[in-house]
């Protein structure tokens, strides 16, 4: 019910915004905003199939399109409001942000509680998160800044490191970090890959015994 409940709302506002992009010279702009409108597009869809999962369909396949409703209902909402300098037409886009990433939040917390049924896929699921967060320390700012997303970017420090210990040890401390960044990406993406498997540990007592 609360997937529902929370789809449909941003299906609404979906919707809603789309009305209001496309019509966007009958309050005040000079063409349509398309982009914007395209963006409004993808939430709307989005949030839409978040609708038919509540209402009971793709039985045994609600994870992962519930994954997808929420990935594309918070990254447009983010990239909309992040491009658009939070502001379009006069209209301040944070509420619409927060309540859009928020409630993509929510669904994706429903993806894992629906995939994860022990206490150890939680704990690979989040240990492999902090094994990959220095990954996306470094990478996030270059990542997002194309999205116009400034993020402080830690590539300042780093050359100003390597150039103050010297040509060998610039090279050896590259290598060193690169291995290491081999060993993190895959030591945490095996981790938040395998607490998505499901065996015995994770199934009723009467199926184990079958």
């Amino acid at each position: 019910m609360a997937v529902l409940i929370a789809s449909t709302a941003v299906f609404l506002t979906g919707l809603a915004g789309l009305t209001w992009t496309l019509f966007a010279t009958a309050f005040g702009a000079s063409a349509p905003l398309w982009m914007a409108a395209g963006y409004e597009a993808v939430i709307s869809v989005s949030a839409f199939f978040g609708v038919l999962v509540g209402l009971g369909r793709f039985r045994g396949q609600e994870p992962i399109t519930l994954g997808c409703a929420a990935v594309g209902i918070a990254l447009s909402a983010v990239i909309e409001s992040v491009s658009n300098k939070h502001e379009l037409n006069g209209l301040s886009l944070m509420p619409f942000l927060l309540g859009r990433v928020g409630i993509g939040g929510l669904l994706g917390l429903a993806v894992l509680a629906g995939c994860f049924q022990a206490v150890w896929q939680w704990q690979r699921f989040i240990g492999g998160l902090l094994v990959l967060s220095p990954i996306a320390v470094l990478a996030g700012p270059t990542v997002l800044r194309p999205a116009g997303i400034r993020l402080p970017n830690p590539a300042g420090a780093i050359t100003s490191f390597l150039d103050q210990i010297g040509p060998a040890g610039a090279l050896f401390a590259v290598l060193a970090g690169g291995l290491l960044g081999v060993i993190l990406l895959s030591a945490g993406g095996h981790l938040v890959l395998t607490a998505f498997e499901s065996d015995k540990r994770t199934k009723p007592a009467d199926e184990q015994a079958e």
